[in-house]
């Protein structure tokens, strides 16, 4: 925080007595969060305090959102990060309250709030599903007219790849607009100013004129 960084991230170097489980998932979480959703600035193995300059939490005022990621939304802000390492040591008394359903929480705000990924994935798999279901209705009724005809199911599973396809396809038009929507309603702020050089006028909107009849 001396040499300039805004966010200081407390980075887990090790960790004693990990359990297996709880390794791949935090692996697997942090992975995604950097590579998936793009949050680059997410330390890779995880961090559990950090040091933040007054300006990042006078910026972190603007957002009013509440089912939020702070570690996630503190790298998506930007600024001058740095870390330090240390050795998270095994706890020796009591239970951990970070229980399977928070992890699962924390995971499913980080993605909702930061990414329209699943959205995305429902709409691609909506159009392959309807592609391969006309794809293969044309190769059905071909097989029924020229080669030979599947008994029983042909109608059936036509309508079904198609119909599937289409509904996903639908779905996922509906999430584009919904994921709109919710960006919408959480009113980020569209930048933040980091500094000011030489600026002793507040910058303010400029008033409209009214109109004269």
């Amino acid at each position: 925080w001396h040499q300039g960084a805004k966010i200081v991230w407390a980075v887990r170097e090790n960790h004693q007595r990990p359990s297996l489980s709880d390794r791949i998932a935090a692996n697997l979480y942090y992975w995604v969060a950097r590579n998936i959703i793009g949050l680059k600035e997410m330390p890779a193995t995880g961090a559990d305090f950090w040091l933040m300059d007054q300006s990042v939490a006078q910026a972190l005022q603007l957002f009013p959102e509440k089912n939020v990621n702070m570690v996630a939304l503190l790298c998506w802000l930007g600024f001058r990060q740095d870390h330090i390492l240390y050795t998270k040591q095994a706890r020796q008394h009591g239970r951990s309250k970070w229980t399977l359903s928070r992890k699962l929480k924390l995971a499913m705000d980080t993605i909702t709030a930061f990414s329209h990924l699943p959205i995305r994935l429902t709409h691609y798999t909506g159009l392959v599903l309807a592609t391969s279901g006309f794809l293969y209705a044309l190769h059905l009724i071909y097989n029924y007219y020229v080669d030979y005809p599947v008994a029983g199911w042909t109608s059936l599973i036509v309508v079904t790849l198609i119909l599937g396809g289409v509904q996903m396809i639908m779905i996922g038009v509906l999430g584009e607009y919904s994921w709109r929507a919710l960006d919408e309603s959480r009113r980020r702020p569209k930048f933040i100013v980091e500094s000011t050089i030489n600026c002793t006028e507040k910058v303010t909107s400029p008033t409209p004129p009214l109109s004269q009849e």
